[in-house]
């Protein structure tokens, strides 16, 4: 039950996080974003540098549980879009794919009802080539 209760809590940050850095990237705001950001990152406990360098099965045995595979995943797509704007659309899409692979681990190991991973998976898929993407979710499953 407080396991459950912190995950809630968690969650309820990173909702509130994810709408002000969302704001402050919409508004131009990227050096605030990315403060916001890496605020998000030490709320979340694991060290964002691991999670995108180190390969998929460290990120995954670093965040464990699905939901903070799906918070990471979040925290990367906002990443991805301040990094793209930014001018750097190649490592926007390093953080894109994964954040898709994190994504797809959560929903095989966790499905949801309303497949919400399903629907960010396309979202951010829509960044990347086909063959990428096919392959970045191929990776995901092994």
């Amino acid at each position: 039950m407080i396991r459950e209760d912190y995950l809630m809590r968690l969650i309820r940050q990173f909702v509130d996080m994810l709408a002000r850095i969302a704001g402050f990237r919409r508004r131009g705001e990227y050096e605030r974003a990315q403060v916001e950001i890496g605020r998000a990152w030490e709320e979340l406990g694991v060290p964002y540098e691991l999670i995108v360098a180190a390969d998929r099965d460290v990120a995954v045995s670093l965040l464990r549980e699905p939901d903070r595979m799906r918070l990471a995943a979040a925290l990367l797509a906002e990443q991805a879009h301040v990094t793209h704007a930014k001018g750097d659309p190649l490592n926007a899409s390093v953080l894109r794919r994964r954040a898709i692979e994190l994504l797809a681990t959560a929903r095989e190991r966790a499905p949801r009802d309303d497949d919400q991973d399903a629907a960010m998976i396309a979202e951010l898929g829509r960044y990347l080539s086909p063959a990428v993407l096919t392959e970045t979710l191929r990776s995901a499953r092994e």
